[in-house]
């Protein structure tokens, strides 16, 4: 989705959303159905998030946690007021992996996004605030299979024939699952930002947490197959991750667990962390 020039009117925000507003020109950024989000230029650049009241709390303190690890932007202010809650952010600097300069060079792009994701997943996660992505998403898991309410459309990018295939796998090695990282949980093309092909950081963190990395690089595979219309350059990508931390064992069964829990979990995001939080 192309941004949109728009007006705000400053008088409908809280004092401390106002400030950054009021006088400033705002484009509307928006792309999912879970927030607002504009870019206000003013100074080197915010971000504003507006979502419904604590949707973004979790969002707050994994940015803050990422930034002191040198990987994302400042969080600027993050309040809640009434039935709303609102994010600012500084600007990440240089352009997302979907601009044109970076897709027109895919065997690069894929190189340089490996070497990212592998950068992210090797800080010393211990003081990360926020576990359980695994115990969350497995019984979710079952549960969708089970009542029959499940999104299947990621099967058509793994090896899995049918739902029932890729359900038997899941009984047969959800026990292999791990929590060995501090996910980014959606480290899709529009959410790594570089500058001349070196990584500037990360946006969007409302997935993340201590996981199972090949839930993320499941996600990076999936977006430059989407984007690159081919799945050429998975090896790619792979190769510069580091083939050393890849199991296709637990790639595959992270495939099959988003697959049934997609829908589901962004909209039980809330519900994930409530045992850390």
């Amino acid at each position: 989705m192309e941004a949109r020039k728009t007006e705000m009117d400053a008088a409908l925000f809280p004092d401390k959303i106002k400030a950054y507003v009021l006088g400033a020109e705002t484009m509307d950024f928006s792309r999912s159905p879970r927030a607002k989000t504009y870019f206000i230029d003013r100074d080197e650049g915010y971000f504003l998030k507006i979502a419904p009241r604590d949707a973004l709390a979790h969002e707050a303190a994994m940015m803050t946690y990422f930034f002191n690890k040198n990987m994302t932007a400042r969080v600027c202010d993050y309040i809640s007021d009434g039935d709303t809650d609102y994010l600012v952010m500084e600007r990440v600097k240089g352009h997302n992996c979907l601009w044109e300069e970076y897709v027109n060079a895919p065997e690069k792009l894929s190189a340089v996004l490996g070497e990212s994701v592998r950068r992210l997943h090797d800080l010393d996660h211990d003081d990360c605030p926020k576990k359980g992505i695994n115990s969350f998403i497995v019984p979710l898991a079952h549960k969708k299979y089970q009542s029959n309410d499940i999104d299947v459309w990621l099967l058509e990018y793994s090896d899995y024939k049918t739902p029932e295939d890729a359900y038997r796998f899941l009984c047969e090695h959800e026990h292999e699952l791990v929590e060995d990282v501090c996910l980014h949980g959606d480290p899709s093309l529009p959410n790594i930002l570089l500058e001349n092909f070196t990584l500037s950081g990360f946006i969007d963190f409302d997935g993340a947490g201590i996981g199972d990395r090949h839930f993320d690089l499941l996600w990076v595979v999936w977006s430059l197959s989407f984007t690159l219309k081919t799945n050429g350059f998975k090896d790619r990508f792979l190769d510069a991750y580091g083939r050393d931390k890849f199991d296709v064992n637990r790639y595959n069964l992270c495939i099959a667990l988003r697959a049934f829990t997609f829908t589901e979990s962004w909209r039980l995001r809330g519900k994930l962390y409530e045992s850390s939080i």
